[in-house]
């Protein structure tokens, strides 16, 4: 279409050659969320100027929204759908304002006099200005576009960039390259499947510079602004205010948004949460992910935050849900990060989260500290290293560390500070094991944390609990009576266990008498599991799927 433009206007023609290569782009990649919703959204256009009747850019938009949604209904509560026709919507109605804002680029040379300036040099200030007037439209639409995904992305991703309407300037260029070429490749494959190959050395070139420009960008400070959780409802205020500017850009009529943006900023700061989203009357409170066959638990306590490993067999399940949890939890920033061993179904996750979230310390055992500094380019090495550079302090500890966390105190109970009071043999044996206490109105309360201990470790550990009651504990190596831990449940006797693993356990007949003598919360049966304790004294747990109990 763009090279039959160079020759004259070819009206619908032109318009059904569009909407010709779009389908068959559509038929020849996997139709994935992002192309179809592409896809629909270009087809719904064309078809509207096809009509050759009047209509309504905004009410196109929301047919192309509609039939979106009607062919996946769940792309409702995907951040890529709410982005995308977000991000057109503003530019549709912003874009306009913004392109008044910005006048068309300046005039960095005097207007040359009839007879005096040379051919060439006119023709480089008029290629000069027109490389301006193209570089100002795409900051406009870098600006208009940023303006309005901004809000969206922190508050779905935490994470906001300031350098986003420069960098679509610089990266115009070799994405348009990328996408010539790439869709040159794609419709000479659809005819000649041996021919497409021929272009791909052409597109290795563009899309290393792409690749190499987003890499620079993000490494700028200010790419990647950390932002704490806020609530959904400031969002929806906030495009509020950014849509009243849009829709009002006469100078004598911005009180009214300006009014608006301060009464926003205004109502997010008072309301930002302080206590890592939790109610006053909660002392202490634990929530275990629902990763599948791993373990993640975040702990909560006057207003700090720590994470209990994080890690799953499913890395990317692990990888996506751990981040966007902690966030929907209310929590931006992690005490600790507690890395019970070297396996992956601890650890997978826990670089992701610290990109995400900042964690002030990792708290490693003897033996992952020593694994890493043994095999400096074997897995423990990298993930220490990976947590460094996310700005975390590595500490070693063994049994008898205490680590404040609010209101709280987590004592370690394992493994010991002397190699000779028992020389562990695997990373399980190994394991960090803790109890975290909370004082309350009727005296401590006390939760254990058992990491993949076995049975003769756990034994071990917990001599150094003394006398009381467990109110809840983790189920050791993930319910597991293969290692024997779990058959220390009965004499520790815990109101509440709390086991995190995957479907390969759920009918395990061994565990079944144990399940009587606690409630037993399971997240591969009822989802993400939650412990909390009570300033009075009150402890009470329950499962994202509706079991619950108090005692």
């Amino acid at each position: 279409a763009a090279a039959l433009r160079l020759f004259r206007d070819w009206g619908r023609l032109e318009l059904l050659l569009v909407g010709a290569v779009v389908l068959l782009y559509a038929a020849a990649l996997p139709l994935r969320a992002p192309a179809l919703r592409a896809t629909i959204m270009i087809l719904a256009f064309l078809a509207a100027e096809l009509a050759g009747r009047r209509w309504d850019s905004v009410a196109t938009l929301a047919l192309a929204a509609t039939l979106t949604l009607a062919v996946r209904p769940m792309e409702l509560f995907s951040a890529g759908f709410v982005l995308s026709y977000s991000i057109v919507a503003g530019l549709i109605l912003g874009a306009p304002l913004l392109d008044r804002v910005f006048p068309g680029a300046p005039s960095l040379f005097p207007q040359a006099t009839p007879g005096r300036a040379s051919p060439s040099r006119s023709r480089a200030v008029r290629t000069l200005r027109w490389t301006l007037r193209q570089a100002r439209s795409v900051f406009v639409v870098g600006l208009c576009a940023w303006l309005v995904s901004t809000p969206i992305a922190a508050w779905r991703f935490g994470v906001a960039s300031l350098w986003t309407p420069l960098l679509s300037v610089a990266a115009l260029p070799l994405l348009l390259a990328v996408v010539a070429v790439g869709g040159a490749g794609v419709a000479i494959a659809s005819a000649l499947p041996a021919a497409g190959a021929w272009l791909a050395p052409l597109l290795a070139p563009q899309a290393k510079a792409l690749a190499w420009l987003m890499t620079y960008g993000a490494s700028l400070p200010g790419a990647g602004v950390r932002v704490p959780p806020f609530p959904l409802w400031w969002v929806i205020a906030a495009e509020g205010a950014i849509l009243l500017w849009f829709a009002r850009p006469a100078r004598g009529e911005r009180r009214i948004p300006a009014a608006a943006t301060a009464v926003v900023a205004a109502a997010l700061a008072l309301t930002a949460p302080v206590r890592n989203g939790l109610a006053p009357q909660t002392a202490f409170r634990l929530d275990m992910l629902d990763v599948g066959d791993g373990s993640c638990l975040l702990l909560r306590s006057g207003g700090q935050a720590a994470l209990w490993d994080c890690g799953s067999q499913a890395i990317s399940r692990v990888e996506r849900i751990a981040p966007l949890a902690l966030r929907a939890l209310g929590v931006s920033r992690l005490r600790y990060l507690f890395l019970t061993h070297a396996d992956m179904d601890h650890y997978a996750a826990a670089p992701r989260v610290a990109r995400a979230l900042r964690i002030e310390q990792v708290v490693v055992s003897p033996m992952l500290s020593t694994a890493a500094e043994r095999d400096p380019e074997g897995p423990a090495a990298a993930l220490l290293a990976a947590l460094k550079t996310e700005g975390a302090t590595i500490v070693v500890a063994s049994a008898g560390d205490v680590f404040a966390l609010g209101d709280s105190n987590i004592t370690l109970l394992w493994p010991p500070a002397s190699p000779a009071a028992s020389r562990p043999v695997s990373d399980n044996a190994s394991s960090l094991a803790a109890v975290v206490e909370t004082p309350t109105a009727q005296g401590r309360t006390r939760t254990l944390l058992t990491g993949d201990l076995g049975l003769a470790e756990l034994q071990q550990a917990v001599e150094q609990l003394g006398p009381g009651r467990i109110d809840a504990m983790e189920a050791p190596h993930h319910g597991s009576a293969a290692t024997g831990g779990v058959f220390l449940i009965p004499r520790l006797g815990p109101r509440f266990v709390l086991q995190s693993t995957g479907p390969s356990r759920l009918a395990d007949p061994r565990l079944e008498p144990l399940k009587h003598r606690a409630r037993w919360l399971v997240t591969a049966a009822a989802g993400a599991a939650t412990f909390t304790v009570a300033r009075d004294g009150a402890v009470r747990a329950w499962s994202f799927l509706g079991s619950s109990g108090d005692r």
